[in-house]
């Protein structure tokens, strides 16, 4: 599994490689929750959920959604 963006509303992050704690969580394909940094420091919180459709299984995705800490807070004080 090569770890790397396919889709983002950001064209610049296409192709670049997820951090090695969303790469091992996609990995394994188990439904995760984490927390990461990027290189520029900025913290986030990520959703992992193995993609569970036909093509999903047979390439062996994972959907990553990402969040910062602040909207998680804000989501579950709602």
């Amino acid at each position: 599994w090569d770890g790397n963006v396919l889709y983002h509303p950001d064209k610049e992050l296409f192709g670049k490689p997820l951090s090695d704690s969303m790469t091992a969580a996609a990995t394994t394909r188990t439904a995760t929750e984490l927390a990461y940094s990027d290189p520029d420091g900025s913290s986030w919180k990520a959703s992992i959920v193995p993609a569970t459709c036909e093509i999903g299984d047979q390439l062996g995705w994972s959907l990553v959604t990402r969040i910062t800490p602040a909207e998680a807070n804000e989501a579950r004080n709602n």
